[in-house]
């Protein structure tokens, strides 16, 4: 309900205000920032000298499903068809719960009944350099490639047992950097002075060495102008990464899925 009255908000804002002169499929800077109403859900095992137990975060360790962070994106058209972007956002989440199974992570067995609080965090970068190769007065169609660091941030603590020793107050934590690179579609339609349609698709799936990981990030939405310079939107996103390794640093597998709407102040020049 809140996602509605601020995106119903900004429909009436754009609606009254006055028409905007600017092309802005030819903005030379532009930028975004506010905020992603996300769903979340996400799935973890941490091997140690076995195989770890499969553990749903949200169902299994009681991580909220729901979180609202902030985001950030900036462009720069270098030349009339070239383009580059960075954009910046972070999830973060912890909880407490009492398990209702043994839970093995890394080394550790969690006992039934035991209490276990966990977290994950997670800081996304994306990298891209596209190409327009339609582009006219107020559209454009291009191809990008680009990057995506995704800076992993688990920890579950609790009373268990190592390698069957006595129960102990434990605490595992893995930390990965997931650099994945990607192939990029984007387009952009400007319905008038006012009013734009938006929207981008990034996919790659890699394996290297002991390291496997997959990336699909899809969104689309609108934007109105209100000034020259100044306007507002609202997309819809559907991200779905994950991360199968088998390294020293981190061994096991991270699945990730996020999406919902992200209502944001648009600023180009």
């Amino acid at each position: 309900m809140r996602t509605v009255m601020l995106v119903a908000v900004m429909a009436m804002t754009a609606t009254f205000a006055a028409p905007a002169s600017a092309q802005r499929a030819d903005d030379k800077f532009y930028a975004k920032g506010g905020l992603f109403f996300s769903n979340l859900d996400s799935s973890i095992r941490i091997d140690g000298s076995a195989a770890g137990t499969p553990i749903d975060l949200e169902k299994d360790f009681g991580l909220g499903s729901q979180k609202t962070a902030g985001f950030g994106l900036a462009g720069w058209r270098f030349s009339e068809k070239w383009r580059v972007e960075l954009e910046y956002f972070r999830l973060s989440r912890s909880g407490s719960t009492k398990i209702d199974r043994n839970v093995t992570v890394g080394n550790t067995v969690y006992p039934v009944n035991g209490t276990i609080t966990s977290g994950l965090s997670t800081s996304i970068y994306r990298l891209a350099v596209g190409y327009s190769f339609v582009k006219g007065d107020g559209y454009e169609l291009g191809a990008d490639l680009g990057a995506h660091l995704s800076d992993f941030s688990v920890f579950v603590e609790g009373t268990g047992s190592l390698n069957g020793a006595p129960a102990t107050a434990r605490r595992e934590t893995r930390s990965q950097l997931v650099p994945l690179p990607t192939l990029g579609l984007y387009g952009r339609y400007d319905l008038n002075d006012t009013f734009a349609l938006v929207a981008r698709a990034d996919y790659f799936q890699l394996k290297i060495d002991k390291y496997k990981g997959s990336l699909v990030d899809l969104s689309a939405g609108v934007t109105a102008r209100v000034t020259k310079n100044v306007g507002i939107g609202a997309d819809m996103r559907y991200v779905d990464y994950g991360l199968r390794a088998s390294a020293a640093d981190f061994t096991g597998k991270i699945d990730y899925k996020f999406y919902g709407p992200f209502v944001y102040l648009d600023i180009g020049f």
